[in-house]
């Protein structure tokens, strides 16, 4: 059941900072990145569930879910859903003490 999908500003601005740092290595890498992205958040609206839950203590995080971004698997897109929207609320590199990111 495919649903809506929504993305927050900082996912926004995730994107286009991480389409920058990959377009000053390869324009085509930079290409490359955004297909796989728009072919992760396509999968995500598809199959929001297939997404693993966020584990945290604070509470404000418990729904939360991720993936990796198809091809690209350092990057992640953190988002929450309800019965009939998703809302992409990060575009990370998985490498990086998250939390404090949100």
């Amino acid at each position: 059941m495919k649903v809506e999908v929504t993305k927050s500003s900082s996912a926004e601005r995730d994107f286009v900072s991480l389409l920058q740092y990959f377009g000053a290595i390869d324009d085509a890498l930079a290409s490359r990145f955004s297909e796989a992205y728009d072919d992760t958040i396509e999968m995500i609206a598809d199959f929001p569930d297939l997404g693993m839950p966020w584990e945290s203590k604070r509470k404000r995080y418990q729904n939360l879910r991720w993936r990796n971004v198809e091809d690209f698997e350092n990057y992640i897109v953190v988002y929450s859903r309800n019965e009939s929207r998703v809302r992409i609320v990060r575009l990370l590199d998985a490498r990086r003490d998250l939390e404090p990111l949100f």
